[in-house]
């Protein structure tokens, strides 16, 4: 097939499936003087969001803002954790976090009688503890019954248009990846993850290659200036992403980064001010932002909002 410029056109497909993985962890919440809760685990942030991830269980299991909350790692001192490789640092600290957070609310209940809202309620409960810290660990494990029963993966389908020239410049023209993946923690996060995988796919296929010397057998570009990886330079400046929104989010959503008020969205869409306000909490639910602001900012970015 060719373009009205003479430039051919090709597709491609591609599948993707990878184990989703769990090991053994461990993590320790304490609850300080001040209301806020520490959480430790011995695992580390290479740039995936363990730090925002973590403090999101953390304050989901506990009820309490994510502000009061601070995730600590990269100590071997805190509980055991596995490194953060084969996808699998969620999925097996999460338990620990939430569990750790269920143990010291418990403890905390069992104490005061509800977990406290203010200050008069903080005192009051660490002066019945005699305790300076209240503090609780919890260690998780893969339920070995479910994993030998069940099959644990995430897919994905990937899609794939380029254009190649008469002097055989490659572009990537269109790209649609379609993926499987459960539960998403943190929607934005996930989305960079998915479109920096794919930015690694185009690289791989179109940059990337080890050039060896046929005589010795050694590498010969064993650098980044010879070794062409994809940079932010060679990256299109916007995406056309599905958000994970229903299509009534959708609307709201768009009326929103139009600058109109909940009153008018609800005037427009025929809704009641109530239902919009519904609709802006799994919004922000599922863009992983705390208000208006934001979530209208990433809708200006997007151009496709429903899903």
């Amino acid at each position: 097939m060719r373009a009205a410029d003479g430039s051919q056109i090709g597709f491609g497909m591609a599948t993707a499936v990878y184990p989703a993985g769990q090991q053994k962890a461990g993590a320790t919440a304490i609850l300080n003087k001040d209301g806020t809760v520490v959480v430790r685990s011995a695992t580390h942030e290479i740039g995936t969001g363990t730090y925002t991830g973590m403090s999101q269980f953390a304050a989901d299991t506990l009820g309490i803002p994510i502000e009061k909350i601070r995730f600590e790692l990269g100590d071997s001192q805190f509980p055991y954790a596995p490194n953060n490789g084969g996808s699998w640092l969620t999925a097996s600290v999460a338990p620990a976090v939430m569990g750790a957070c269920t143990e010291l609310k418990k403890k905390v209940v069992d104490i005061a009688g509800s977990w406290p809202n203010d200050s008069m309620q903080l005192t009051n409960l660490f002066e019945r503890s005699r305790q300076e810290q209240i503090q609780a660990e919890f260690n998780s494990e893969p339920n070995r019954e479910e994993r030998e029963k069940f099959s644990f993966f995430s897919y994905g389908a990937i899609f794939i248009e380029v254009r190649v020239d008469p002097f055989g410049q490659v572009r990537v023209k269109r790209a649609v990846g379609v993926y499987d993946m459960g539960r998403m923690i943190n929607p934005r996060l996930a989305r960079s993850q998915i479109l920096g995988g794919m930015l690694f796919g185009f690289s791989t296929a179109l940059m990337e290659a080890t050039v060896p010397d046929a005589n010795v057998g050694r590498i010969v570009n064993p650098n980044l200036a010879e070794y062409h990886v994809a940079v932010h330079a060679d990256t299109p400046p916007e995406f056309s992403s599905e958000l994970g929104l229903t299509t009534r989010e959708g609307e709201v959503l768009s009326w929103l980064s139009k600058g109109k008020t909940n009153r008018d969205i609800a005037q427009i869409l025929g809704l009641s001010p109530r239902t919009v306000d519904k609709h802006l909490e799994q919004i922000y639910s599922k863009l992983g932002v705390e208000n208006r602001t934001a979530a209208a900012a990433i809708a200006v970015k997007t151009r496709n909002l429903k899903q």
